[in-house]
């Protein structure tokens, strides 16, 4: 498992999720964000930090 940060650049969100490998996470936020984001205050602009 890997433990990553997930924040906005353009809003104060900060959230910590775990997944099996990294590879994809970036897509996998990005695909999430144009099918459900259309309701949101922000349009998320990512920045992914892995912790571990």
């Amino acid at each position: 498992m890997v433990t990553y940060r997930l924040t906005c650049k353009n809003c104060d969100m900060d959230h910590t999720h775990e997944a099996e490998q990294i590879e994809g996470v970036s897509e996998f936020w990005k695909n999430w964000n144009k099918a459900h984001g259309e309701n949101m205050k922000c349009i998320h602009d990512y920045v992914i930090e892995t912790l571990d």
